[in-house]
């Protein structure tokens, strides 16, 4: 008896059909690649500030600017899930979160330079774990490929997965 359900079971899970992932499209994708890249020309002019700079207000004034262009991405993002739908892999709930805390920081309070400082740095390393899960999902494109897309055409470009 507990042997045939067992084989039933097992039979029952091997066979169940899985929905197809759900594939986005070519030109959303372009868009938020092309708003990252902006991102991260943004990250590597004020990246030189933000080492040689002794000044607190004008470390904030940089990360004030690297959060929005970051913003910018994560908001894009996050309407193509809204309008597309989402896979259950895919990083929403730490999407949203972390839009949450730029939302947070924004209608922050605190007065004080040095705190204002580390809240931001602390939203802008949350925000870079996102691209960091985002470029393994397949919608951000590695920085390696934003140094080199010269070498590519964009209409020539696909954006799925072949294996």
């Amino acid at each position: 008896m507990y042997i045939q359900l067992f084989i039933l079971i097992t039979t029952c899970c091997v066979f169940a059909k899985k929905p197809p992932p759900i594939i986005f499209g070519d030109k959303v994708l372009k868009e938020i690649n092309i708003l990252s890249e902006k991102a991260l020309k943004v990250y590597r002019e004020t990246l030189l500030v933000l080492k040689r700079s002794k000044d607190i207000n004008e470390k904030i004034v940089q990360f004030r600017k690297l959060i929005e262009e970051e913003k910018k991405v994560l908001v894009r993002v996050k309407e193509m899930w809204d309008k597309e739908g989402y896979n259950k892999w895919n990083s929403y709930e730490p999407l949203v979160r972390a839009l949450g805390y730029v939302e947070e920081l924004k209608n922050s309070t605190v007065t004080e330079d040095d705190y204002r400082l580390a809240e931001m740095e602390r939203v802008y390393k949350e925000m870079g774990q996102i691209r960091e899960c985002l470029a393994l999902e397949g919608i951000i494109w590695y920085t390696p490929l934003y140094e080199r897309k010269d070498n590519y055409e964009w209409d020539s470009m696909s954006f799925e997965i072949k294996g």
